[in-house]
């Protein structure tokens, strides 16, 4: 055999060493797979069973256990799979290679097998014949293949159990995404239910202020006390008001939490109270600064910093000196601010004696009317009728005070005046009052005042036989004799100016009384807070009682007419301040309805100042025109008069034009005849100077009077005021131009002047009513000390601010939008305050806001 054949030989069996590798990595798969595919199978499902969640899901509805029964079947499927693989995998031998290549190749009778083999004879001949069939054989095996593991699938997994593992796997991998880890790490967690457990306890802790500070409540935490939240941190600061209850609530705590508390008093514990099963609660005055910690079983739970903040005292001053109002009443105008809001002021009125100090009397005590909200700031204005009170006309020294909620006062700097006493008319009346003042300053003397009232009894003609008076009188002067302790002097004082009313008012006195209780009921009854019916019939008896008096205040007006003089009086009241009932009547039935709105505030006002109005009502107390006012209405008659005179006479000169005539006969004089031949008001009478020509006089002659009356009212004008009104001016020179015409004979040309002096006549008027308007403004500073300026023209149903008890400026009824608006939003609190699921705190809070309504 050739050298290269053997050359062929060796490289043919190299090729079938390389070939038998191949075989031999095939037939170890083979074996991998058919001995690994039931363990493989196994742990395919769990990955996707985990990637899925299934294991975590089980064991929440079985407490864990199904959890566990699912990983220890697996378990035992995997262990009984290793089992089977280390068994049954065996890796291939020689043989199997070599035969798994000739099958692969597709080569008969086991060249490879015979390639290997080796001669048994040594001979030359049997050596060539040998090399011989080497050769050949390494001509059938010059294409080995290994070829590639055979399908086994199909053989081994007859119900698919790889194919369905797979898909788990691969939806688990779709569902588990980047979560995919955690998700395993869970399934193999376990966490056991050894029996039911208890939910982790729940912690709610709020802080509600003190009602009167209008503050709303602040929550401070709602958590689950679980180790994991446990704060790490310094607790968190909270402002508070003074006097807060600090509330906690815990449920589902196994035994009772405790509250620690440290401030600049100390350290303190407080255990909670049960408030059912497994639920404590606690509830502790907030009066220092300080730390609230809760420990739950024994550990720090949550805890906070709250600051108090101190409620500060009140403040109260006046805001102008205590004076007396143009009615006799004491005005108090103040000024009282709180941070949380004033809940009373008072003014208390200390007598002086002779020394000027206080004595040892008990102060009177009036209290103010405050509004229902916004009191943080209160401008007040008080209005107090004292003059009934035995001090009146001493000298008191007056101090305000104020007080919050926490019961604080403050008190103003005091001021002194004399209080306001009532002016009577009548003679016997103001004796009856002298006694009674001489009883309030001297007791000792009440045997000697007895004897003075016996003598004004005992002259009945004096006060009109009135039985009253008499008994009146008679009651006072007996109960003085046979007091010798002083135990009756209290029920003798009001019963003496009681008697001094009814001298004075007659049957007015007692029904006066009734009205003014009836106001005082009122505005208690407003200041409490009373129902709507209570006030509704107070209002009810209030406007009866108005009408009672206008009656018997008409009856007294008709009394009064008949009375010499009575002309005089009435002629000195100002029509224009004068109340009508209707106008009483409307107001109380604005009040009425402001008070059905919840809109109280301004039917106090609305009723402080009708309370006011009705003093311009008393007899004795009408309001008076000023000397000012009564110059305006006369010089303001004179120039009407005079108007009124010029028309006429521009009547007479048009119908002599218009007649052709050119002097007016001597008995054609107008004789005070308007254009429709009825006579004027205040012609022919002595009080309107010139106002009846003289017989025989002529136009000309009728207008040169007017011109000189018209120049004499200027010249009054001018020492009045000091200036005269253009418009009188220019009327006069109007007047003039007239009179020349007529005395030319000329009535058509003086029609024209007579015309414009009418019309500046007309301007001059409201010129002057202006002048002396701005006169009496300037004339009120002149008043005397202590007493209110007089008011001036005006609108009586338009009272000034100062007639009410509130600075609050002009009334101002709401409209019908901003009343729908208040019942709605009254309408929506109602609702939400019925709805039991919101929070205890909120439908507190619901209800503090309706009792504002």
């Amino acid at each position: 055999m050739t050298k290269r054949a053997l050359d062929g030989v060796a490289r043919q069996t190299a090729a079938a060493e390389a070939a038998k590798r191949r075989a031999a990595v095939v037939l170890k798969c083979e074996a991998l797979l058919g001995a690994g595919l039931p363990l493989a199978v196994v742990l395919i499902g769990f990955l996707g069973i985990a990637l899925l969640t299934l294991p975590q899901s089980l064991g929440q509805i079985t407490g864990g256990w199904g959890q566990l029964a699912l990983l220890i079947g697996f378990a035992v499927s995997a262990a009984f799979s290793l089992r089977y693989f280390i068994i049954t995998l065996r890796w291939p031998k020689a043989q199997a290679i070599r035969r798994r290549v000739e099958q692969a190749s597709g080569l008969p009778h086991r060249p490879i097998t015979q390639l290997e083999d080796h001669a048994v004879t040594a001979g030359p001949l049997s050596v060539a014949l040998w090399q011989a069939h080497q050769a050949r054989l390494a001509q059938q095996t010059a294409l080995l293949r290994a070829g590639t593991p055979r399908p086994m699938l199909a053989a081994k997994d007859q119900f698919g159990i790889v194919g369905l593992a797979l898909l788990v796997l691969a939806a688990g991998l779709i569902v588990g995404g980047q979560d995919g880890r955690q998700h395993i790490i869970n399934a193999v967690s376990v966490n056991l239910d050894f029996g039911p457990q208890k939910p982790p306890a729940v912690v709610d802790v709020w802080v509600n202020p003190p009602a009167y500070t209008r503050l709303t409540p602040v929550l401070l935490s709602r958590q689950k006390a679980t180790t994991d939240d446990l704060p790490a941190a310094e607790p968190a600061n909270q402002e508070i008001a003074i006097g807060s209850a600090f509330f906690a609530k815990v449920s589902g705590a196994h035994t009772a939490p405790v509250l620690t508390i440290k401030n600049q008093a100390g350290q303190s514990e407080q255990v909670f109270e049960s408030a059912g099963d497994d639920s404590y609660q606690l509830t502790s005055i907030v009066a220092n600064s300080g730390s609230y910690e809760i420990s739950l079983d024994g550990d720090r739970h949550s805890s906070w910093t709250l600051s108090v903040i101190a409620d500060q005292k009140p403040t109260i001053s006046f805001r102008r000196p205590p004076s007396v109002s143009e009615r006799g009443g004491l005005r108090l105008d103040y000024l009282a601010t709180d941070d949380y809001g004033v809940t009373g002021v008072q003014a208390q009125i200390f007598r002086l004696d002779a020394a000027g100090n206080r004595s040892s009397d008990s102060p009177i005590a009036i209290d103010a009317q405050l509004p229902n909200r916004n009191r943080d700031q209160i401008a007040g204005r008080r209005f107090a009728d004292l003059t009934p009170h035995p001090w009146a006309g001493l000298a008191v020294e007056i101090e305000l005070r104020a007080e919050d909620a926490l019961g604080q006062q403050s008190r103003s700097e005091p001021q002194r005046l004399t209080l306001p006493e009532r002016r009577f008319q009548h003679p016997v009346a103001r004796a009856i009052i002298a006694q009674r003042q001489r009883l309030a300053r001297s007791p000792a003397e009440q045997r000697d005042i007895a004897k003075v009232l016996i003598a004004l009894a005992a002259r009945p003609q004096d006060y009109e036989h009135d039985l009253v008076v008499f008994l009146g009188l008679k009651a006072a002067s007996a109960r003085l004799f046979i007091d010798r302790v002083g135990t009756h002097r209290a029920t003798v004082l009001p019963l003496l100016w009681e008697t001094a009313l009814r001298v004075e008012n007659g049957e007015l006195a007692t029904t006066e009384q009734r009205l003014h209780d009836l106001e005082q009921k009122l505005q208690e009854a407003l200041a409490r807070n009373a129902d709507s019916a209570e006030i509704e019939k107070l209002l009810d008896q209030l406007q009866s009682a108005i009408d009672q008096y206008m009656r018997q205040l008409a009856k007294k007006m008709q009394a009064l007419e008949q009375q010499a003089g009575a002309a005089e009086n009435l002629e000195n009241i100002d029509p224009q301040q004068l109340l009508r009932p209707e106008n009483l009547q409307n107001m109380l039935e604005s009040a009425r309805q402001q008070l059905r709105q919840g809109d109280r505030d301004a039917a106090k006002r609305m009723l402080s100042q009708l309370q006011e109005m009705m003093q311009n009502l008393r007899i004795g107390k009408m309001p008076q025109m000023s000397p000012q006012q009564r110059a305006m209405r006369q010089l303001t008659q004179r120039l009407q008069n005079l108007s009124r005179r010029q028309q006429s006479l521009m009547d007479q000169t048009y119908r002599q034009n218009q007649q052709g005539q050119r002097q007016a006969p001597t008995n054609s004089q107008p004789n005070g005849q308007n254009r429709q031949g009825q006579p004027q008001n205040g012609q022919g009478k002595p009080t309107d100077p010139g106002g009846t020509p003289a017989p025989g006089q002529s136009l000309a002659e009728m207008q040169e009077q007017l011109r000189r009356e018209l120049g004499e009212l200027m010249r009054t004008l001018s020492d009045g005021t000091g200036n005269i009104p253009k418009g009188l001016g220019q009327a006069e020179r109007a007047m003039k131009d007239a009179a020349g015409a007529l005395q030319q004979g000329k009535p058509g040309d003086a029609l024209g002047p007579q015309s414009d002096a009418l019309a500046r006549m007309r301007d001059g008027g409201q010129q002057m009513l202006e002048q002396l308007r701005q006169q009496m403004a300037k004339g009120q500073q002149g008043n005397a000390p202590g007493q209110e300026p007089q008011s001036g023209q005006g609108d009586p149903l338009r009272p000034s601010s100062r007639q009410g008890q509130y600075n609050q400026g002009d009334l101002r009824l709401p409209t019908e939008r901003q009343s729908q608006r208040v019942r709605d939003i009254f309408n929506e609190l109602q609702r939400r305050s019925g709805d039991q699921d919101r929070a205890p705190v909120e439908l507190q809070y619901l209800d503090r806001l309706l009792k504002r309504f």
